[in-house]
């Protein structure tokens, strides 16, 4: 290995952080149901308590919430939990299968994933504006773990539709 990636790594090793006793976990696994807990890790369960304390710090309870690349809906059952009306968006069939199998399995799962495919193209931005279209409700677009292209394909949509809350 080159030296600066051995001395990263031998760094990265001797970092210890007691996961347990950590504050910053507002998700507490002994609070949720067994169904809620199921297949989320620690690490997960950190990253949807902050950026959900983010999105209530900003985001009027007001708006539709639309997690893009929602995956198996843990963001929106935790946003869900908070107050939120949400909206998941996935383009993988195995997740939306997956997310209506966890919808069975708890309560906080009670909102709809549009299977659609999130690109840079006017095709893209019509299929997603077009679920909101006859409503008046305005709609704050999120997304936890955006792959490849999506962070700046929603970035594009939000800047270019007036459907989007600023």
């Amino acid at each position: 290995l080159p030296k600066d990636i051995a001395n990263f790594i031998r760094e990265y090793r001797s970092i210890s952080l007691p996961i347990e006793q950590s504050d910053c976990y507002n998700i507490k696994c002994d609070q949720l149901s067994i169904a809620d807990k199921k297949g989320v890790s620690r690490k997960k369960i950190h990253e949807i308590s902050r950026l959900a304390e983010f999105i209530e710090r900003k985001v009027s309870k007001a708006l539709t919430i639309v997690d893009i690349g929602s995956g198996l809906g843990y963001l929106g059952e935790e946003l869900t939990r908070r107050g939120y009306k949400m909206v998941g968006v996935e383009i993988s069939e195995e997740h939306i299968t997956r997310a209506d199998t966890r919808r069975q399995l708890t309560s906080s799962h009670s909102f709809p994933t549009l299977h659609l495919n999130i690109s840079d193209s006017e095709e893209s931005a019509e299929s997603l504006t077009s679920h909101f279209r006859d409503s008046e409700e305005k709609i704050c677009l999120v997304g936890l773990h955006c792959c490849g292209d999506l962070t700046p394909s929603i970035l594009k949509l939000f800047s270019q539709n007036d459907i989007f809350q600023r």
